[in-house]
């Protein structure tokens, strides 16, 4: 069993023994982030579904079902805009973005805690957009003006919180703007913010390994060998016990 798949099979069965129906239902939404991580998006957004229905499940008949359904709407739409993204189809990740701006709750109380993170997501996705689109300048643009990072609090919804403030792992759509105009320069130097931990900031984001391989490539194309090979081995360290058909980890071993 791969180390993904045994994290996953690990907190269902977390979730499975707390026999809390709430808990229950986070369980496939972790599992809609795993295997998004991993290229899966089909599969992903299937196990997404199904977290929303246990979750709904909980709350039917509550006077905060409509709530919960129109935030789950978003959730659905970011994903799938994420996943057009990733896949380069335009139109549809455009769509989506569209779409999830327009279901968006109005109301503060039926985003239900969530605000920040949820937020986030949907600008990380329309700057994703305008990268797809060939506007790097206008993606960097909406990063600085809008995208503020926020410390979430604790419990079930906060969970759900730290999920989509973590999703897609990799959020790294400014630097790569920075490389596609060739300002090869600050995408190191954002790279390096990515990778730098403030505690005195708000920004809590997981550290994301990859970023340490594309730090890397970034040196190496401007002959910086020996901060390359450091950023290489940082990789290594960090993914000493990941699956070994990684592409980025096969890459940064052939380099060191």
């Amino acid at each position: 069993m791969s180390g993904r798949s045994n994290s996953m099979e690990r907190f269902r069965r977390f979730a499975e023994s707390v026999k809390n129906p709430v808990v229950a239902g986070l369980a496939p939404y972790w599992e809609a982030f795993f295997l998004f991580d991993g290229g899966s998006y089909g599969q992903a957004l299937r196990s997404l579904s199904q977290g929303q229905e246990l979750l709904l499940a909980y709350f039917r008949g509550g006077a905060a079902l409509p709530r919960v359904e129109a935030l789950m709407a978003y959730e659905r739409e970011i994903m799938e805009g994420f996943a057009a993204v990733r896949e380069g189809r335009l139109e549809e990740a455009r769509r989506r973005a569209d779409a999830a701006t327009a279901v968006w709750p109005k109301s503060e109380r039926a985003r239900l805690m969530r605000d920040a993170p949820l937020k986030e997501a949907g600008i990380r996705l329309r700057a994703e957009v305008l990268l797809l689109e060939g506007k790097p300048v206008e993606a960097i643009a909406l990063m600085d003006k809008e995208f503020r990072p926020t410390i979430l609090g604790y419990g079930a919804h906060a969970f759900l919180g730290y999920l989509f403030q973590n999703f897609p792992l990799d959020q790294d759509v400014v630097p790569r703007a920075y490389e596609k105009m060739g300002e090869t320069d600050k995408a190191i130097e954002t790279y390096q913010k990515l990778l730098t931990f403030d505690p005195r900031g708000q920004d809590r984001r997981m550290h994301i390994p990859v970023y340490h391989y594309r730090l890397a490539k970034l040196y190496d194309s401007k002959g910086l060998k020996e901060q390359a090979r450091g950023e290489y081995q940082n990789l290594l360290e960090d993914w000493k016990d990941a699956d070994a058909d990684i592409p980025e980890l096969i890459d940064a071993k052939k380099r060191i």
